[in-house]
């Protein structure tokens, strides 16, 4: 039997500063991860997304062609502008 090959995307991400913010509030930074992963972790789902591994602050996930990773991509920085929109008023 020869071995199968496919092509997939691989998303890599962690929050920026995750050491400086534990160190500074440790309860609130773990508060806020854990919303950012309620919004996050569905959007990395979809699209036929598989979330490979978590550690910390960090997600890893791989989608089965990379049009479905580019297109979560895409969700996940509209996500960021509007959340640094929000943020700074």
């Amino acid at each position: 039997m020869s071995p199968s090959r496919r092509l997939a995307a691989i998303f890599a991400a962690d929050v920026v500063g995750f050491s400086s913010l534990m160190g500074g509030d440790e309860e609130g930074t773990f508060r806020a991860l854990q919303v950012l992963r309620s919004v996050v972790d569905p959007i990395l789902a979809g699209h036929e997304g598989r979330i490979a591994n978590t550690a910390g602050d960090s997600i890893i996930a791989d989608y089965a062609t990379y049009c479905d990773g580019v297109y979560e991509c895409r969700n996940l920085r509209q996500l960021e502008r509007f959340v640094t929109t929000v943020a700074e008023g």
